[in-house]
């Protein structure tokens, strides 16, 4: 079953690479943060995770709903992102309805690093 005509969705699509170019192995996990109702369908869509895998090319491509979408309610709802694969992190992202493609890279948040910073050093002629 398809989700209601009204609902706005978002393509989010995104490529993992190693720091040598080398495809990434695993999955990404998208879980809407909201229950979200839709009046207009008399729908209520529960925020059940849905998990894509990387492709041979580390790639993946999914179809959700608009985080901001005014036929839903909420609206401005996150969904939570896990990557599962080593090294992969968790945060949250907003899809809006104003772009109907998105690349995860170009709404990823910077994370800090959990090193303990860049050591120079310098050699004196």
């Amino acid at each position: 079953m398809a989700l209601p005509a009204n609902i706005t969705t978002v393509t989010l699509s995104g490529t993992y690479l190693d720091l040598q170019g080398n495809p990434i192995r695993g999955q990404v996990k998208f879980t809407p943060r909201s229950v979200l109702i839709d009046p207009t369908a008399d729908t209520i869509l529960i925020g059940s995770s849905l998990t894509v895998s990387l492709d041979d090319n580390g790639s993946f491509t999914i179809v959700l709903p608009a985080t901001d979408d005014s036929d839903t309610n909420p609206t401005g709802f996150t969904y939570r992102v896990e990557e599962s694969f080593t090294g992969g992190r968790t945060f949250d992202i907003q899809l809006p309805s104003s772009q109907p493609s998105i690349n995860l890279a170009d709404i990823v948040p910077a994370l800090p690093s959990t090193g303990t910073g860049v050591q120079y050093v310098t050699l004196d002629q």
